[in-house]
């Protein structure tokens, strides 16, 4: 057995082995350690300079750093204490390190370990070299041997690697620290002399010039250009915008057609050291569109063009062609158009005619009397529309408002506002036009005789005979509604050779009833101002054709009439109510006169007089001379057209 001395010295040499080995082992440790701490940190930096640095690179860092220290503790730290020295290689170090052993302690290491074969030795001998070398091992510390450099390469290698990590982080300690904090995976960024954040609008409308804006504070000046990256689109310089206490904008105007169609843009920035950490995304959204042909308008008549009697007025509403509006005074507009994206707000800009100076030309502007400068806001309602083209019903938004159209007035325009808070582009615009009702229009009509045969003639200025009365058909028309009519007439003296001609005599006027049909079904024939079921002695004093749905759509802009003027007694009545004698040769003046619809004053009232027509007084048998004269002219003219007929057939 190997004596209890010997064992202790190289059971020394063994821990201070251990010892120096465990304390070059840490030192190679921790160097591996801070060198890749550092590699990852400044790798960490420099991708963050361009964009943040991807948490799959970020626990890649953190993996390959783990990975490694598990590796480098476990081939310089953990497997240099676990191999075992063993005393015979304990021994062979001590005896290359001290020769006045000459072998002996090796010898006696081997010779005296257990199961050592002794086989043709002497024992003796073997007690004798052990003795020796316990002897020579009792002067002697085996610690010695151990290499004592590693204390010294140690600190050499780990000194550098030291300094390379501690001087940076004194030196810029707030980016360090923070590097540091990164590698354990805390989500902090990594602070810069500039600071830029995305300030741009988050919706834009398609075809605009687009603002792209960004946030700069920090370490900045105004002559500093930056770069933006836009997908798609792609680089651009960014510039200086404007300035306030807290920091400044930098960015650029884009022209649309330097970006791709798209409806999302993704922005990054960079200007000096510092960049957006994050992308922004700006939407581009199409503005709200009017299209011409969803664009309606009424006008909405005043409450007086209802002529009707003792009913409830109603304002009847015309379309007018394109929204283009044309009115008479105490008329309304009612304007109504469509939008397909969804709107929250609309309104009408009224615009009117406004003189700069005396004398000069008017021009176009907005108005103020209204609300808002002359902004007319309108009622949003939503709806259904079926779309032919996708073959279903979709969404769409009304929008509609009513004013009155006063003096002054010259045009509307149409506008709206999304969600987002863009108007249409394109101002749909219409015309106002305020005039004056001007007046109705009356005709005096042919007599119509029916000869029999199934054909008739037109005669215009029938003769009377002496005590009938006198025929005096006519129609009349209102585009604003009728309510009276009246026969003027006068006798016109026949005029003797060789005497003053007789005075003038005034119109005498006679106001026609309005006419009450008996059946709904009685149609009113225009061209001869009586119903079709009459007969050449009916007559029809005045009538109005009404409306066959009076409370949507106007009537009373039609009528007319066939009045017999009576001559009773050989004598017409003046103006004064005085008999007038009549005789054979005398002419009767006479015309009629409509009148619009009621109103006040009574003297705004628009009328109108017919053409004057004179008719002459005759005897019976005088005025039967004359009907066969024209008949006998009739006919000529109707053989004449039969032959001008015949040739031209032929030809």
């Amino acid at each position: 057995m190997v004596p209890a001395s010997i064992r202790s010295n190289l059971a020394g040499l063994r821990r201070r082995e251990r010892l120096l080995t465990f304390v070059w082992g840490v030192a190679c440790w921790v160097s591996i350690a801070l060198v890749l701490l550092v590699l990852c940190m400044f790798a960490d930096w420099l991708i963050d300079r361009e964009l943040d640095t991807p948490w799959l690179i970020r626990y890649a860092f953190v993996a390959v750093q783990v990975g490694v220290w598990i590796l480098a503790g476990c081939y310089f730290i953990i497997w240099p204490q676990i191999r075992w020295l063993s005393d015979e290689m304990l021994a062979l170090w001590v005896e290359a390190k001290m020769p006045n052993f000459d072998h002996r302690l090796i010898s006696a290491v081997q010779l005296n370990k257990k199961g050592a074969r002794l086989d043709g030795m002497s024992t003796e001998l073997v007690k004798i070299v052990t003795r020796e070398a316990e002897k020579e091992a009792s002067r002697s510390r085996f610690a010695v041997v151990a290499d004592h450099r590693r204390f010294l390469w140690s600190i050499v290698l780990a000194a550098p690697v030291f300094l390379l990590f501690t001087v940076p982080i004194l030196a810029f300690y707030d980016v360090s620290f923070v590097l540091l904090a990164r590698q354990a995976l805390a989500d902090v960024e990594i602070p810069r002399s500039v600071k830029l954040a995305g300030n741009s609008p988050a919706v834009w409308p398609v075809g605009d010039t687009i603002p792209i804006r960004f946030r700069v504070t920090g370490e900045y000046d105004a002559e500093m250009v930056g770069r933006v990256s836009v997908t798609p689109g792609g680089r651009f310089e960014m510039t200086f915008i404007d300035e306030d206490h807290g920091g400044a904008n930098f960015g650029v105007d884009l022209d649309p057609s330097k970006v791709p169609v798209t409806d999302r843009l993704s922005m990054t920035a960079r200007l000096g050291d510092g960049r957006t950490r994050t992308a922004t995304t700006m939407r581009l959204v199409h503005r709200p569109v009017i299209t011409d042909s969803e664009i309606k308008a009424w006008l909405i008549l005043p409450a007086y063009c209802d002529t009707r009697k003792n009913v409830k007025k109603v304002r009847y509403a015309r379309p007018q062609p394109r929204g283009d509006v044309v009115g008479i005074p105490g008329s309304s507009v009612h304007v109504q158009f469509e939008v397909q994206s969804e709107i929250k707000k609309a309104w009408l800009q009224l615009r009117g005619r406004q003189v700069l100076e005396p004398g000069k030309s008017e021009i176009d502007a907005p108005l103020t009397e209204f609300d808002k400068g002359g902004k007319l806001p309108m009622r949003i309602v939503k709806a259904k529309r079926f779309d032919a083209s996708v073959k279903e019903d979709i969404d769409i938004w009304l929008a509609d408002a009513e004013f009155d159209l006063v003096e002054g007035l010259s045009a509307y325009e149409m506008m709206v506002e999304d969600e987002h808070g863009f108007t249409n582009k394109v101002k749909r615009r219409r015309s106002l036009n305020l005039g004056p009702e001007g007046s109705p229009t009356v005709a005096l009509l042919k007599d119509t005789f029916d000869l029999g045969d199934g054909s008739s003639f037109d005669l215009e200025g029938l003769p009377v005979v002496l005590g009938r009365p006198i025929r005096v058909p006519f129609v009349c028309e209102g585009p604003y509604g009728l309510s009276a009519a009246r026969v003027l007439y006068k006798v016109l003296k026949k005029h003797e050779s060789g005497n003053e001609p007789p005075p003038e005599e005034d119109w005498s006027v006679l106001d026609l009833p309005e006419y009450q049909r008996k059946a709904a079904d009685e149609q009113f024939d225009m061209k001869s101002g009586i119903f079709k079921n009459m007969t050449f002695f009916n007559q029809v004093s005045f009538f109005l054709i009404p409306s066959e749905d009076p409370d949507t759509l106007m009537g009373r802009t039609m009528g007319g009439g066939r009045y017999f003027l009576q001559t009773k007694g050989n004598a017409l009545f003046n103006s004064k109510g005085q008999p007038v004698p009549l005789k054979a040769g005398d002419q009767i003046e006479y015309c009629v006169e409509v009148f619009a619809a009621e109103r006040e004053p009574r003297t705004a009232i628009p009328s109108a007089r017919s053409e004057s027509r004179v008719s002459t007084i005759m005897e019976e048998k005088e005025f039967a001379a004359w009907m066969k004269l024209v008949g006998e002219e009739d006919a000529r003219v109707r053989q004449l057209e039969k032959l001008q007929k015949a040739i031209f057939q032929r030809n």
